[in-house]
């Protein structure tokens, strides 16, 4: 239902039933998106010193450059963490190297094994695993 107060203003019940509750912090404006910014930059390069510049530059400043920097600083925290896991390489021999190892290559410790294992020239090809810390995930029976 909804009903009109005497400022003109429209009400529906349920905004009337929470009128007594303190005001929620509006919900953020959603991040721009790759394609916003683009053509936020495109607008400034061909806009100029014109308004349309303007405004693409005060939308890039303001909104993009910020949301880009923060991202980035995410990024970098990510990478800092995955350099410090450590890491395996892993070694396998296929017949070429026109033919790259497939999801059913066994894949061994050293070179020396790969070429053991396979009994065969080839390609040696080899793959660098990042091992990242356990995690538990149950204790439970039947684990």
């Amino acid at each position: 239902m909804i009903i009109e107060d005497e400022n003109g203003r429209e009400w529906t019940t349920d905004e009337l039933r929470d009128w007594d509750r303190e005001p929620t912090e509006p919900d953020p404006e959603p991040p721009l998106t790759l394609e916003e910014i683009a053509a936020a930059y495109d607008a400034y390069v061909a806009g100029g010193a014109g308004a349309e510049g303007k405004a693409a530059a005060a939308l890039l400043l303001e909104e993009a450059v910020p949301q880009m920097m923060a991202k980035l600083g995410g990024y970098h925290e990510a990478e800092e963490v995955w350099a410090e896991l450590p890491t395996r390489t892993e070694w396998t021999v296929t017949a070429s190297a026109d033919e790259p190892p497939g999801t059913e290559a066994l894949w061994q410790i050293s070179p020396e094994d790969a070429e053991q294992v396979h009994g065969r020239p080839g390609q040696l090809w080899c793959r660098t695993l990042t091992i990242g810390a356990p995690v538990a995930i149950s204790s439970e029976s039947p684990f």
